[in-house]
């Protein structure tokens, strides 16, 4: 699994584990007991989210091409949702998570401040 960190504008760095494999995909989250704060598991080219399985909620958040944050949606377990118009890859993080729509998340390495 890739492991990449991203800063979103307030300066929050999110620690974020990219799933390459469809074995990797397919396992997600499931299987644990929840994700820290400033963590996250990023998907790309992904239509649609589930929690089926998953022992905890999170929050999701949507992002367009460019990882600007298009919607977010907090999920308890089993739940099923579908991208909104706009958004190209999906964000998991815990519960509770203060990501914003209009939120852009950079590479934290590509950060100037």
């Amino acid at each position: 699994m890739e492991r990449r960190a991203l800063v979103d504008p307030r300066g929050g760095r999110w620690e974020v584990e990219v799933p390459r494999s469809a074995r990797e995909r397919a396992r997600g989250l499931l299987g644990r007991d929840g994700v820290p704060p400033g963590h996250a598991m990023l998907f790309e080219r992904t239509r649609s989210v589930h929690t089926l399985g998953m022992r905890f909620p999170i929050t999701v958040a949507f992002l367009d091409p460019s990882m600007a944050v298009v919607a977010v949606r907090r999920m308890r377990p089993g739940r099923v949702t579908f991208r909104p118009r706009g958004s190209r890859h999906v964000l998991e993080c815990a519960a509770g998570s203060d990501l914003r729509p209009g939120d852009d998340l950079v590479p934290a390495e590509a950060r100037t401040d």
